[in-house]
C-alpha cells in the first residue's frame, strides 16, 4: 500500500507479459519494501499483466492524488513462470 504521490518506481516491461520493477529511486516512498526485479500484477486491483510500461505509468499516474493505492507484486519469480497457460496465474 503506497500513500498519495510520486512512487519513486520505473516499470519495464519489454516481453509485454509481466510488468516488472527495473529501478527504485532512493528517495521512493516505496524504498525497502519494493525490489528490482519484483513483478507488478495489479494496481488497485486492475490486472497489469499485458500492459506496456507507458500504460501501467498511466494507470498509476492517474491515481497519485489518492489517499491510499494498492500494488499487487510477486517476488521471487521469473517471467518465465507466466508464459503460456494463464491457469499458472497467481490470481
Amino acid at each position: 500500500v503506497a500513500s498519495s504521490g510520486v512512487l519513486g518506481i520505473v516499470i519495464d516491461n519489454p516481453s509485454r507479459t509481466t510488468p516488472v520493477v527495473h529501478a527504485i529511486k532512493e528517495s521512493s516512498i516505496l524504498n525497502g519494501r519494493v525490489h528490482v526485479g519484483d513483478l507488478l500484477m495489479s494496481v488497485d486491483e486492475v490486472d497489469c499483466r499485458g500492459m506496456t510500461a507507458v500504460a501501467v505509468s498511466k494507470l498509476i499516474g492517474s491515481r497519485s492524488q489518492n489517499p491510499m493505492r494498492t500494488l499487487r507484486l510477486l517476488r521471487g519469480a521469473t517471467l518465465d513462470d507466466f508464459r503460456g497457460d494463464s491457469s499458472h496465474m497467481p490470481f
